[in-house]
């Protein structure tokens, strides 16, 4: 049997122990190659995001060019957006990020060559 612990999603540095638990020295060598096996398929997942993408940095936008008009449903009213975040990477995926629902892509920017063409 296997014990699996994993860090919180706010952690900053996300972690996942696999430990084994309840065998003898025979299948105790089994499951530490086993445990090894899948050591070399994790280094080959995604968890989340884009493999393109290694890191990312967020700050929090005081442009007003970066405020934009939304809906709000509880008052029925277009009011503008006061609180942006500007989303900066190493890595891209251009194509990707804008696939995805709410990244606005006149405000969306790349500065790769290739991703643009």
């Amino acid at each position: 049997m296997f014990e699996i612990v994993y860090s919180d999603d706010i952690m900053p540095k996300k972690v996942i122990r696999i430990r084994p638990f309840g065998f003898d020295n025979y299948a105790a060598n089994e499951s530490i190659e086993l445990l090894r096996e899948i050591a070399e398929e994790c280094l080959n997942i995604t968890l989340r995001g884009f493999r393109e993408i290694t890191k990312i940095f967020t700050t929090k936008s005081q442009k007003a060019d970066c405020n934009y008009v939304i809906y709000n449903k509880v008052t029925g009213k277009m009011e503008e957006s006061k609180e942006n975040f500007i989303i900066e990477t190493d890595g891209v995926a251009l194509q990707q990020v804008l696939a995805i629902e709410g990244v606005d892509a006149t405000k969306t920017t790349s500065n790769s060559v290739t991703e643009i063409l």
